[in-house]
């Protein structure tokens, strides 16, 4: 717990905040990696399943009659289109590299909130190579901000990525005045707060 000197010290209230932020950006890139490997996966199940398929079928010998052979070939050539499109679409979207993107972003931004977090507990009684470590972290903090912006970050994803930030240090909404319960934002809330997408 910081005191109430250390409250006033800038250099404290910049690492907080710069802490939390790294933090909602962490968040974010972490969601965005579990969906991009989930869409990864499947396409990747897709094109095994579709040939494994067809040999185990082939294999079986149960296409002797003339009405299941053709049946078989059109749900075959279905799939296969559907394996197509998805496949075309994948590489247009760029998931493999949005994937590796989000990692490394997810990463630096996890490393940021926990270096942040430890030099702003040092602020109560800095060493003596604090100054130095707090200008070399600031500046890379600057540059993996750039970077990350160039990812093109939703306002419903800085939305979520906020709201996590809230939940993990019990720190009030500025709007609402609440603390979220959870990361998600809720589906149906009559009035919603433009800031972490709660009730208001």
């Amino acid at each position: 717990m910081a005191t109430s000197g250390t409250q006033l010290d800038p250099r404290f209230q910049e690492c907080r905040e710069r802490c939390t932020f790294a933090f909602a950006t962490a968040t974010i890139f972490q969601k965005r990696a579990r969906r991009y490997s989930k869409y990864l996966r499947r396409l990747t199940f897709l094109g095994l399943a579709l040939p494994l398929a067809i040999g185990g079928v082939v294999g079986a010998d149960l296409l002797k009659k003339k009405d299941v052979l053709a049946a078989f070939i059109w749900i075959a050539g279905i799939v296969g289109v559907v394996q197509l499109v998805v496949s075309l679409w994948s590489v247009v979207a760029r998931w493999p590299e949005n994937l590796e993107s989000s990692l490394a972003a997810s990463s630096e931004n996890s490393r940021l909130t926990e270096e942040f977090d430890a030099l702003a507990k040092q602020v109560i009684n800095p060493p003596l190579q604090f100054g130095n470590d707090y200008s070399k972290l600031i500046t890379q903090d600057n540059t993996q901000r750039l970077a990350d912006e160039k990812q093109l970050i939703s306002d419903r994803e800085r939305m979520y990525g906020h709201r996590a930030a809230l939940r993990q240090f019990s720190v009030k909404c500025s709007e609402c005045n609440a603390v979220p319960n959870s990361r998600e934002i809720p589906r149906f809330v009559t009035t919603r707060c433009g800031t972490c997408g709660g009730k208001k």
